[in-house]
């Protein structure tokens, strides 16, 4: 295998391994039975809720395959990813040890050990642990490289680890297998930006938007590229098309309020950051049931941040952002709401 490319940055040091990390090398269990057309149908079904984000569902179906057959690694891999997106990571781990014992050389089982490494390192920031995502991650897209979701997942493995160069190349390979995966367009485009290059992100978005020009989130981050560079006029006209798409969009109803006031249209910029507050508003309990229920989601924990800082809860916002940040290391309203939050005065910070 060849040795892991140099990283830019790392900001945790490595720590002793608590546990014992699984290592996909190329021992197999020889050729498997094919399988029966029903638990071909539900590892299809479960790995489409997968997909979704719709994790009861997706444990549903695989289990419902394993019930006619006890020895499917798809099954038992799919069941690991379900149990991690619901923060069952006992359970994750148990089925991947299934999996394992049934074949280590496969791909699938491979990228499901990297994503319980992650798991792990997130809780942990165990630097052994992210070294042994990114191992098993790569071993994955090196087996099955028509595999997109390997190369998405290797891209955000590499943000983590802080090779930029790499990330970038994981993502683009993604885009390349199917050009329409909007995750790995917004998490390149992320990183474009981040990385000061503003007109290859622009480029991105208005791909994505060619082929959905309802795609909220391009619209938004469109936009704001745009405000940045003083194009004001198609700025506001993103902006106004998503908040008519969806007039729940907070994001949207912050920008274009910030935009009306600048440019001096006092009572519309109000109205529209009066909506954007309404739609702020809301029950810390709830959201810190979703974000739990979704541990995986960084928007989950970048809401509950945001109504932990409106309501004062300073401590809670700022690990809620961290917490997001982890998660989507490109996600700027988190990094803006996290140095906000160091700005405040000592006592301020300290008064709850």
């Amino acid at each position: 295998m060849s040795p892991l490319p140099r990283r830019r940055r790392w900001r945790h040091p490595a720590a002793p391994l608590a546990v014992v990390l699984l290592w996909c090398g190329c021992r197999g269990s020889g050729e498997a039975p094919p399988p029966s057309p029903g638990l071909e149908l539900h590892n299809r079904l479960g790995e489409q809720r997968l997909g979704e984000q719709r994790y009861a569902l997706a444990r549903e179906a695989f289990e419902k395959g394993l019930a006619r057959s006890e020895d499917s690694v798809r099954a038992y891999t799919g069941l690991t990813r379900a149990y991690l997106g619901m923060g069952e990571e006992s359970l994750a781990g148990k089925m991947l040890r299934q999996a394992s014992r049934l074949d280590t050389g496969r791909a699938e089982v491979c990228y499901a050990g990297a994503e319980y490494c992650l798991s792990q390192y997130l809780k942990t920031h165990q630097g052994p642990l992210l070294e042994e995502a990114l191992r098993q991650a790569r071993r994955a897209a090196q087996i099955s490289p028509g595999e997109k979701v390997y190369h998405y997942g290797l891209g955000n493995l590499y943000t983590h680890w802080g090779d930029l160069d790499s990330a970038e190349a994981a993502y683009c390979r993604a885009l390349a297998v199917d050009p329409g995966l909007k995750a790995a367009g917004q998490r390149l485009a992320s990183l474009y930006k981040y990385q000061g290059r503003p007109a290859e992100a622009e480029a991105l978005y208005r791909r994505q938007l060619e082929g959905d020009p309802e795609d909220l989130e391009a619209l938004c981050q469109l936009a704001i590229l745009c405000r940045g560079e003083g194009r004001l006029d198609e700025a506001r006209a993103l902006l106004e098309q998503a908040v008519r798409l969806d007039t729940t969009s907070a994001l949207a109803w912050l920008n274009l309020g910030q935009l009306y006031l600048a440019e001096g249209r006092i009572q519309e910029g109000e109205e529209a950051l009066a909506r954007f507050q309404a739609l702020g508003k809301g029950d810390a309990a709830g959201l810190l049931s979703q974000a739990e229920a979704q541990p995986r989601d960084p928007r989950a924990w970048l809401r509950l941040a945001e109504v932990y800082g409106r309501d004062g809860h300073y401590t809670g916002a700022e690990e809620a952002y961290a917490r997001a940040l982890v998660l989507d290391p490109g996600l700027e309203a988190a990094s803006a709401g996290l140095e906000k939050l160091k700005a405040l005065p000592a006592q301020s910070r300290d008064g709850r």
